[in-house]
């Protein structure tokens, strides 16, 4: 067996039957990667019946056409058996997580593999689980039960890649040549356009990857006077804590999620506000990575809007952003 494979074994009372399973020696594996398990047997006596049972722990994605049987099926004459997966009731999946292998009495030895995955996603770093098999043996009408004496244990990664937010002041709000953006300073409005991404190290990838749970943003418009309203988006605006709710959860398994929102902020509640004054608008995200703390202001992103009695002729495509990135 490779050295870089984890391995456990057993066998029942007269050695007559084994059963083996191995899986590659890796300290961790990342969430939604693929990786195996191979569960090989032999079985000396054709006249006793081998079943193997693997129970397969919660926290490993698959299905049913992960359970295969590989070509390496021999027969008492130590002949080849073609074909293993066609062999009627071979495989018994009907009560998953519990996987079942019944061995036919003309095959002496044989292997399976399951192919699993820690669910994307939805696996806290450091997640662990221990996987067994069990056979039984029946000879004579008497069954006996065996089993290795310890599981092989397997330990997920995963990370944080949430740690991008941007923010743009948008019409009616008017931006200028140099790029500076205004609104009126009487009954100002300004609509803006909020968007929520991956930090850009973690753009693209998919494995290994946190699905960030409970999602705010985080709605800081200055003066405190200014009224925020939610005008498009995945969520609904909390008016307690000023705060953008996320309908679902972001998934770390989408390579370039892409979640926007347009805020419009009332500035007629504050009268008229003095030329040239500085407002500015601030988001922060929020969130829990699954199987972590929460985290506050994961990160952030400031856009300034000068308040002015005479707006600037609209400038195409001018706008003003500010963008942190962060991760944990």
């Amino acid at each position: 067996m490779n050295a870089y494979c984890q391995t456990i074994s057993a066998s029942n009372a007269t050695g007559e039957a084994t059963i083996q399973k191995s899986t590659p020696q890796i300290p961790s594996i990342q969430s939604g990667e693929l990786f195996s398990y191979t569960i090989s047997f032999q079985n000396l006596n054709s006249n006793n019946t081998l079943v193997i049972t693997d129970n397969v722990p919660a926290g490993l994605c698959f299905a049913n056409s992960d359970v295969r049987a590989n070509n390496a099926f021999i027969d008492f004459n130590g002949f080849s058996i073609p074909s293993p997966n066609t062999i009627p009731g071979l495989i018994d999946t009907s009560a998953l997580p519990s996987i079942v292998f019944n061995i036919p009495n003309n095959v002496q030895s044989g292997s399976f593999t399951i192919t699993v995955s820690f669910c994307a996603g939805s696996t806290p770093n450091g997640f662990t689980v221990t996987n067994n098999i069990c056979g039984d043996y029946t000879s004579n009408g008497s069954t006996e039960n065996f089993c290795p004496p310890q599981g092989i244990t397997s330990t997920a990664a995963a990370v944080n890649p949430w740690g991008r937010i941007t923010k743009e002041a948008i019409l009616p709000a008017v931006s200028d040549a140099a790029g500076n953006t205004f609104v009126r300073n009487m009954n100002g409005v300004a609509n803006y356009r909020i968007i929520v991404e991956k930090a850009p190290s973690f753009q693209g990838l998919t494995f290994g990857m946190l699905n960030l749970d409970n999602v705010t943003i985080s709605e800081i418009a200055s003066p405190p006077c200014a009224v925020v309203t939610l005008v498009s988006g995945p969520g609904t605006f909390n008016t307690a804590t000023n705060q953008i709710e996320l309908t679902d959860s972001l998934l770390g398994s989408d390579p370039f999620p892409f979640v926007e929102f347009i805020v419009e902020v009332d500035y007629s509640p504050c009268g008229t506000l003095q030329e040239g004054q500085i407002l500015s608008n601030t988001v922060e995200l929020n969130g829990t990575p699954t199987g972590a703390n929460p985290l506050v202001n994961i990160a952030n992103a400031t856009t300034l809007v000068t308040a002015t009695a005479t707006l600037p002729s609209p400038e195409e495509n001018s706008i003003v952003t500010k963008n942190v990135d962060a991760r944990n």
